[in-house]
């Protein structure tokens, strides 16, 4: 989500006028981002109430205690180590890629990402 146009929803008054003006043909109308944490390191969750409006976060492991399925990050990772024979899939291991990517070859990077009226840095 590191398009400028992806980075604003719709609604915000601060966004430029030019994404205003193509808002006709946007599909996607919340900006979006996978969780992370005040250090701006990835995490596996945080609660919707910590995300300002507007802004769609996305959890890469289930809440614990929490029922029902994981995200579907979540579940690829546990799938791929199972079929590579590897370790026990857990949190750590996936928070662990996850740092090596955004701090090795950045092929995540962190995005600050503008709500209705506020902001909030994601992946």
């Amino acid at each position: 989500m590191s398009r400028p146009l992806l980075q604003y929803h719709i609604s915000n008054p601060n966004g430029p006028e030019e994404f205003r003006d193509a808002d006709w043909e946007r599909k996607i109308k919340n900006a979006q981002g996978y969780a992370c944490d005040a250090q701006v390191q990835p995490v596996g969750f945080i609660d919707a109430s910590a995300i300002p409006s507007g802004i769609k976060r996305y959890n890469v492991w289930r809440r614990p205690g929490a029922g029902g399925r994981g995200p579907r990050t979540e579940r690829i990772f546990k799938h791929l180590l199972m079929r590579m024979n590897g370790a026990e899939p857990q949190e750590v291991l996936l928070l662990t890629l996850l740092r090596f990517l955004t701090q090795g070859p950045r092929l995540l990077i962190l995005v600050k990402l503008y709500g209705w009226r506020q902001d909030a840095t994601l992946l």
